[in-house]
């Protein structure tokens, strides 16, 4: 490979000042079978454009370099044309004659890394800058049945304690239960909470994996018991459910909504700052019931659907279910891939994102711009990263100790 010459077209390629005999010439060097060691020139050349050291890991600048480049599934090499790689567009209805569409190109986003991402390797933290903000971490405050509450953050890994014959147990940033101890005192229950800027994995006692976004909580037995499971969530919760067709699981979703399930892979949205419930079903069958409307019960024949895998279940508190058969399933399971989907999203609702993932406040100083976005970012950037992406829509930030402005 020649090394030299694919590090100066890339910075052509970022520049736009590529002409179709280069462009054609990037794309013949990109197709190499060895990806590795187009991972070492692309290491290479971070280095080389880097004012300071930074701690990129390989495995950042691969999956970077995978999201940015159209990839050719079939012969899995990389598809370089004039616009190939946006990753963030932008969209105004401002009485342009036609829609402005910006574009990241890869070696911009090599950019962002360079200059936004600080790794301890040792540690794979994340580093802020001046007046900047880090990136959402694993953390949780765990509320036990006598109302006592523990901040698993800081705690290492161990037992937290035992509650009526079951452990409660802390491994590598996951909390787990081990039911083998006998229920003597009933049931009793736990919550598991995520403040903003945090999120959080837990094993259920039956073996059921739940992965809590920012701002979300579950409360659910220490042991199941009886003829069902029945846990109840807010805000963002992904499931994978242990089959047990003896005792069906179900997910009461703040008192509005509700899902039966057998054994399956699904998500829910449910902020309460949302008007909609959005149930996204991956792997398996679920039943969503409406309970918001008035007259429904739990699950009702009128208020209530089956989902196939792929679908969504769409609830609002005055409205019919309604089932969206094609969702983007990207743009669900984005956070729990570490990754902020922007696709077809209005400033409000990216700015909702970024006030859970950073905990901070977004400030309008002006009217609202009403712009849309569209493409994918990494989770582990910190807040300055985002912003200096979205700045190319032409909208202008301010980051003033835990607020982010958006100026006029």
């Amino acid at each position: 490979m020649e090394t030299t010459r694919l590090q100066f077209l890339m910075q052509q390629f970022a520049a736009d000042r590529l002409s179709e005999p280069e462009l054609e010439e990037l794309q013949s060097l990109l197709e190499v079978p060895d990806q590795d060691q187009l991972i070492r020139v692309l290491d290479a050349w971070i280095d080389q454009e880097s004012d300071q050291a930074v701690g990129v890991s390989r495995e950042t600048v691969i999956t970077t370099f995978n999201r940015v480049i159209e990839v050719d599934k079939e012969n899995n090499t990389p598809n370089i044309s004039r616009r190939p790689v946006h990753r963030i567009n932008f969209m105004r209805r401002w009485g342009w004659a036609a829609a402005a569409v910006l574009l990241i190109g890869f070696a911009g986003v090599f950019y962002l890394l360079k200059n936004t991402i600080h790794t301890d390797t040792a540690h794979n933290t994340v580093q802020p800058g001046p007046a900047d903000v880090p990136p959402g971490k694993n953390g949780a405050v765990l509320t036990l049945a006598d109302g006592r509450q523990v901040v698993l953050d800081s705690l290492g890994k161990g037992l937290i304690t035992s509650q009526n014959g079951t452990k409660v147990i802390l491994d590598e940033g996951r909390l787990s239960y081990d039911a083998t101890g006998s229920n003597k005192g009933g049931m009793i229950y736990n919550t598991v909470s995520t403040p903003k800027g945090r999120q959080f994995q837990i094993t259920l006692p039956d073996g059921t994996k739940v992965w809590l976004n920012a701002a979300s909580s579950i409360h659910y037995p220490t042991q199941f018991t009886g003829d069902q499971r029945l846990v109840a969530i807010t805000g963002e919760v992904y499931f994978e459910v242990t089959k047990n067709a003896r005792m069906p699981f179900k997910v009461n979703i703040d008192e509005r909504c509700e899902v039966e399930v057998l054994g399956t892979h699904f998500n829910i949205k449910a902020y309460k700052d949302e008007s909609v419930i959005k149930t996204t079903l991956l792997e398996g069958k679920v039943k969503v019931g409406n309970r918001s409307l008035p007259g429904t019960g739990a699950i009702g024949s009128n208020q209530s659907a089956v989902l196939k895998p792929g679908e969504q279940a769409i609830a609002t508190d005055h409205s019919p279910l309604t089932i969206d058969h094609s969702p983007d399933l990207d743009n669900v399971m984005a956070w729990k891939n570490g990754l902020f989907n922007f696709e077809g999203m209005q400033l409000r609702e990216v700015m909702q994102q970024l006030e859970r993932w950073y905990d901070i406040e977004v400030v309008y100083e002006g009217k609202v711009p009403d712009v849309k976005f569209y493409g994918e970012l990494s989770r582990g950037l910190n807040l300055s990263g985002i912003i200096n992406a979205l700045k190319d829509s032409g909208i202008r930030f301010r980051i003033d100790g835990n607020r982010l402005i958006v100026l006029p």
